[in-house]
């Protein structure tokens, strides 16, 4: 839009007058075929498809000393425990950052994880059933969330489409937030079992 284009020429105004350093965050679709160069060099070009004014006016300034690039990558999960181990988190599978989730996705692993351990610790489960049942209940709360990310950040979406997918997105979202209320807190499955862990 260009009131967007607008804006963040006033920005750069104020950065360039200000002497300040900027991280510009821009996307573009992919095309078949058609691959852009990487740093500086993809980085006017990218700039000259979205606003040749902008371009002209970047192509005067000093060239920032680095540009780095990333073409992103399709999200993936990995087996998340064994035999002495267990990942949360972004160590258990990668998402693009697309959708500022992490954190989230590690503080709900933790707390999964941290009930598997407990009720392994108790006995109320086989430790490797538990952790079974942690990696099961973690992979279906992320598999809406992976899928529906991959589609955003991927930019395999029209004008039209990208409403319902962000819909979708927060859905997954407070699926996830529902699951996680309806948990027994850490403290009462220690009271069911053989008491508190030493």
């Amino acid at each position: 839009a260009r009131g967007g284009v607008d804006a963040f020429h006033e920005v750069a105004d104020q950065l360039v007058d200000e002497n300040w350093v900027a991280s510009v965050h821009a996307v573009a679709a992919a095309r078949d075929g058609d691959e852009r160069p990487a740093g500086g060099v993809g980085l006017r070009a990218l700039v000259r498809e979205a606003d040749a004014e902008l371009a002209a006016r970047l192509a005067d300034a000093t060239p920032p000393s680095g540009v780095r690039t990333f073409a992103g990558l399709p999200g993936f999960i990995r087996r998340s425990w064994g035999p002495g181990w267990a990942l949360v988190g972004d160590a258990g599978y990668w998402k693009d950052p697309l959708t500022a989730h992490g954190l989230s996705d590690a503080l709900r692993d933790a707390e999964l994880l941290a009930g598997a351990i407990v009720s392994a610790a108790c006995g109320l489960e086989d430790e490797a059933a538990a952790l079974a049942n942690y990696q099961a209940t973690r992979d279906r709360l992320s598999a809406d969330l992976f899928s529906v990310t991959d589609t955003i950040a991927g930019h395999r979406w029209t004008d039209d489409a990208i409403g319902d997918l962000l819909l979708r997105l927060s859905a997954s979202m407070a699926d996830e937030v529902a699951a996680l209320a309806e948990l027994e807190p850490v403290g009462a499955v220690v009271t069911l079992g053989r008491g508190p862990v030493s």
